[in-house]
């Protein structure tokens, strides 16, 4: 996953979607086994926000959908919005997210 800096007032636009089956690609990351950013750490797992930066109410929505679970066959992964690749073989959307962000 790739991000890049902004400067001063410049937007951009990216696509989060939550992906299962498949393998992740060069876009996307397994959250499996990680912590949800809304739960304490206790046993000294990482958190997913270490992993993926986004928004608060991304996480909320991902709580749902429970992507840390081991074994899960959930990921994450951010695009474009005019350059989505295709999905690795095996793999569908089940939920997908337009983000927009500006610099002040």
């Amino acid at each position: 996953m790739s991000f890049s800096l902004l400067d001063a007032g410049e937007a951009t636009t990216t696509i989060v979607q939550l992906v299962k089956g498949g393998e992740p690609d060069d876009d996307g990351t397994s959250l499996a086994g990680l912590l949800s950013p809304y739960r304490p750490v206790l046993d000294g797992r990482r958190c997913a926000c270490g992993c993926v930066p986004l928004l608060s109410t991304l996480w909320e929505a991902l709580e749902h959908y429970r992507p840390y679970a081991s074994g899960t066959d959930l990921w994450v992964r951010t695009c474009e919005p005019n350059g989505v690749p295709p999905l690795p073989e095996g793999a569908s959307v089940v939920a997908a997210w337009t983000v927009s962000c500006a610099v002040a």
